[in-house]
């Protein structure tokens, strides 16, 4: 038998301790695994003069195009996204997700103002 009694605030103040605890580097496990691999989706606002990677989609010109340009990068992307887009952008991006049969998961923020983590997930299904 124990020779001190637990309180239940105290059990349940520690399992929360130990579950943040263990929360935290998940994320970072998963943030880093999307920004190794993940393609990088910006708009021509938020686009550096020059450093920009050569897995990197550029949206420019009138919204349409903007809208179909997004449609056809979300229907061949892979699953990890990096997003840098600007307001208006970011709301083409829920309908040019819905036009291409996917979703976009959004994640957390990169440091530093690089971005936001996504997920590509597709809404296909096969009965095979």
């Amino acid at each position: 038998m124990l020779a001190r009694p637990i309180s239940r605030r105290h059990f349940i103040a520690s399992t929360s301790i130990i579950a943040a605890a263990g929360a935290v580097p998940a994320a970072r496990l998963w943030q880093a695994g999307a920004t190794g691999d993940a393609a990088l989706f910006v708009s021509a606002e938020h686009a550096p003069a020059a450093g920009l990677p050569a897995n990197a989609v550029v949206f420019d010109g009138p919204r349409i195009e903007r809208l179909q340009a997004m449609a056809a990068s979300l229907s061949r992307s892979a699953a990890n996204i990096v997003l840098r887009l600007d307001a208006t952008d970011d709301h083409l991006l829920d309908i040019a997700a819905q036009m291409a049969r996917v979703s976009v998961r959004r994640g957390a923020a990169l440091s530093g103002g690089k971005g936001i983590t996504a997920r590509v997930i597709s809404q296909e299904r096969t009965f095979a």
